[in-house]
C-alpha cells in the first residue's frame, strides 16, 4: 500500500511539473506575440513593443485624422517615414523601458502606443515629456487612453523616478485635454506654431503633472500591477518615501471627505432648527 501511495505522489508531482512547464510555455508565447507585460490595469495593459506591431503603427500614422491630432506639421507619415520611426525609435525605446504598446486587457488587441521621452534634470527635478496615441479609432471614447495614461504615470513616477511629467496637446483635441485633466495634469501655458504647408496657426497647450498632483488625483486607486518588464530603478529609501507620501495623500483625502460630511450635517441641522420666530410687524 505504501508503494502505491508513493507512485501516486510521483505521478502528482510530475503532473504539476508538466502543468507549470505548460504555463511557462504559454507565457513565452504571449511575450513573443504581444510583448512582455509592463503594467496591467482594469481595461488595458502596457507591453513592450514587438516587430509585429509595425504594420498597425504605420497604418495609424498614415491616417490624416490622427495626424491632425498628433503631428505638429499636421501631415501623415509616409510608409518609409513610419517604418524608420518604428524601427529606429519605438523598438529601441521600448527595450529601454520608456515606450509601450497599449493592448486591450480582454483579447489583447493592440490599441495604440505611448512613450516617455526627452528626459531632463533641472536642479533637483527630474522631468520628461509624455506622448500617446490610441490608433484604433473605434476604441476612442471608451476610457482606454485615460487608463493608459495613468499606467504610464505609474511607471514614470514609480519605476523611472521622475518628479514631473510634461506634455503638449493641440487646443482642438478636446478629448485628450479632458483625459489629461482627469489624470491630474494642469495647464501651465500655451504657444502658437505656424504650419507653413497649411498656411495656418496651430495653438498648442502645455500641461504638467507632478508626483504629488498625480497622487491627489488618483484617489483610492491602486497603481497598475507590475509585469515582468517593469524594473524598479529607484533606491529603497526613495520607494519607502513614496509609500509614505501615498499614505499621507490618502489621509488628506479622508480628512477632506470627513469635513465635507460634517458641513453637510451642520447645514441639515440648521435648516431643521431655524431659530426663534420673529413676530410680524404688519
Amino acid at each position: 500500500m505504501l508503494g502505491g501511495f508513493r507512485s501516486w505522489i510521483r505521478r502528482r508531482l510530475q503532473r504539476n511539473a508538466d502543468d507549470a512547464e505548460d504555463d511557462l510555455d504559454d507565457e513565452d508565447d504571449e511575450e513573443r506575440d504581444h510583448g512582455a507585460l509592463v503594467r496591467k490595469g482594469e481595461q488595458v495593459t502596457l507591453r513592450q513593443h514587438v516587430p509585429q506591431n509595425r504594420e498597425a503603427f504605420q497604418r495609424w500614422y498614415a491616417d490624416p485624422e490622427i495626424a491632425n491630432l498628433l503631428r505638429h506639421d499636421l501631415e501623415p507619415l509616409t510608409d518609409w517615414q513610419s517604418r524608420g520611426y518604428f524601427d529606429s525609435f519605438i523598438l529601441p525605446s521600448s527595450a529601454r523601458g520608456t515606450c509601450f504598446a497599449i493592448h486591450a486587457r480582454k483579447g489583447k488587441r493592440l490599441l495604440g502606443t505611448t512613450a516617455i521621452t526627452d528626459r531632463s534634470r533641472t536642479g533637483d527635478t527630474n522631468s520628461a515629456l509624455f506622448r500617446i496615441v490610441i490608433g484604433e479609432k473605434d476604441a476612442w471614447g471608451h476610457g482606454y487612453g485615460t487608463e493608459a495614461t495613468r499606467l504610464v504615470m505609474d511607471e514614470a513616477f514609480d519605476t523611472l523616478g521622475l518628479d514631473e511629467v510634461r506634455l503638449e496637446v493641440f487646443s482642438h483635441n478636446a478629448r485628450a485635454i479632458a483625459a489629461y485633466e482627469r489624470v491630474g495634469f494642469e495647464v501651465t501655458g500655451e504657444h502658437v506654431e505656424w504650419v507653413s504647408r497649411r498656411q495656418t496657426e496651430l495653438r498648442v497647450i502645455e500641461m504638467r503633472l507632478t508626483r504629488e498632483a498625480f497622487l491627489e488625483a488618483s484617489g483610492d486607486r491602486q497603481p497598475g500591477k507590475r509585469g515582468s518588464a517593469s524594473r524598479e530603478k529607484r533606491s529603497r529609501p526613495e520607494r519607502q518615501a513614496d509609500r509614505v507620501e501615498r499614505k499621507l495623500a490618502h489621509e488628506r483625502r479622508r480628512t477632506v471627505r470627513r469635513e465635507k460630511q460634517e458641513r453637510k450635517r451642520d447645514r441639515g441641522h440648521n435648516s431643521a432648527n431655524p431659530g426663534p420666530s420673529v413676530a410680524s410687524t404688519d
